[in-house]
């Protein structure tokens, strides 16, 4: 399952965690585990924070994915499951929609 996980690294921790380089190794680490589709870094209410997409097996590994983050980073961490929308010119979204879900596309 496609999932999106965002992870706040508290200040304290990250500051650190730099100048020691070990933050950089702990999010290679991550990389090399979760193998995200694609992650993202910026900075949110004033903490490091990370934006990854995950494709998780089952959810019975929802857990194994997301320990790292707390056990490596002292981290805060959310995840929602994604959810793709498929057009109208594939026919999948056909008779699926919602009331009041304006479609593109097609005719």
């Amino acid at each position: 399952m496609r999932c999106s996980i965002e992870c706040w690294i508290p200040a304290g921790t990250g500051n650190c965690s730099i100048p020691d380089g070990t933050l950089p190794v702990k999010i290679k680490k991550y990389l090399e585990t979760a193998k995200p589709e694609a992650m993202y870094f910026t900075v949110k209410d004033g903490q490091r924070t990370m934006f990854a997409i995950v494709n998780i097996p089952s959810g019975d590994k929802m857990v194994a994915m997301l320990e790292p983050l707390w056990l490596d980073g002292d981290a805060s961490v959310s995840y929602a499951r994604d959810v793709a929308c498929r057009s109208r010119e594939d026919g999948q979204g056909q008779g699926k929609t919602r009331p009041g879900t304006k479609l593109t596309g097609g005719t």
